[in-house]
Parts: structure tokens; C-alpha cells; sequence
């Protein structure tokens, strides 16, 4: 896996960039696909609990934090504050985004894992209402799975100097 890493290291950033953008692009849109898929595969089934609104929420947390962690330069988590070159202020702020946008991607990644197993395998439902099919969590965790993964290509294809 390290050798393969290191294989990219050598790409110019142009098409480092392109590679791992698009990578992240495709697992992005899988993820989404699939879930919607999934609302709709459910409902079209007649199944006795369909896809709760509340669970786009975890899909919609989870691309917003992958907003927030690609957009901030790198530097502020790899520097200490006196090698940064903004404002201090503006280096703990920073921080503190990122810190946030991470616990909130994780957050996400670990209630759809609860979704999944709670809800959907144990069969105890919401509101009294017990799931038919296990797809939805599934779907549900492999798309905050595909977002997580998707957040981490992006973050690796911007060097520091974009």
C-alpha cells in the first residue's frame, strides 16, 4: 500500500489532482445513488417502514464536513502557530473548524453504523414500525463509507500550496 502511495508522490500535480478528484467524485455520487436508491427501492416495495427523512440528515452532515475539511489549507494542522504564517487567532480558529468538520464525518460514519445494526438487523424499527429489508442501512453506512473515503482522496490531492 506504501509503495503505491509513493508511486503517486511522483505524478506531477496536474494529474494528481485530476486522478484523485475524480476518484472522489465517483464515490461521492455512488454513495448518494446508492441511499436514494435505496428510499425509493424501499418505497416502491411497499414496505412497512420506509426511509425516515432523518436519515438524510447523516448523508448531508457528512458531505458538509467534507466541504469544511477540504477547504482548509493543510498547513494549519501540520504547523505549530509560531511557523503559520497567518494570525494566530486565525490558525486556532481554523483548527477548531477542522476538529469540528472531523468529529462531525465520524459522527456520522458511526451513527450510520448504529442505524445499520439497531434499526435495520436487529429489526426493532422506529416507532413501532419494523423494516422488511436490511438495504436501506446498508446503503445508509456505505455511503457515509464512500463519503469518508472521498473526503481523505480530496484532502490528499490539494497539496499545500493550493
Amino acid at each position: 500500500m506504501f509503495s503505491l502511495i509513493r508511486e503517486f508522490e511522483y505524478w506531477d500535480d496536474r494529474n494528481k489532482v485530476r486522478f484523485f478528484s475524480s476518484a472522489a467524485g465517483l464515490l461521492f455520487a455512488f454513495g448518494w445513488w446508492l441511499f436514494i436508491d435505496s428510499a425509493v427501492y424501499v418505497s416502491s416495495q411497499n414496505d412497512s417502514m420506509v426511509v425516515p427523512p432523518q436519515l438524510f440528515l447523516l448523508g448531508v452532515a457528512a458531505s458538509l464536513s467534507l466541504l469544511i475539511i477540504v477547504c482548509i489549507d493543510i498547513s494549519v494542522i501540520r504547523e505549530d502557530e509560531f511557523t503559520y504564517h497567518g494570525d494566530a487567532k486565525e490558525f486556532y480558529q481554523l483548527r477548531a473548524i477542522f476538529w469540528f468538520a472531523l468529529l462531525l464525518l465520524l459522527f456520522c460514519l458511526i451513527c450510520s453504523i448504529y442505524v445499520l445494526v439497531h434499526i435495520y438487523s436487529h429489526h426493532n424499527g422506529i416507532h413501532g414500525k419494523i423494516p422488511d429489508r436490511v438495504y436501506p442501512g446498508v446503503a445508509l453506512f456505505i455511503q457515509n463509507c464512500c463519503i469518508f473515503v472521498a473526503t481523505w482522496l480530496l484532502r490528499y490531492a490539494r497539496s499545500e500550496e493550493d
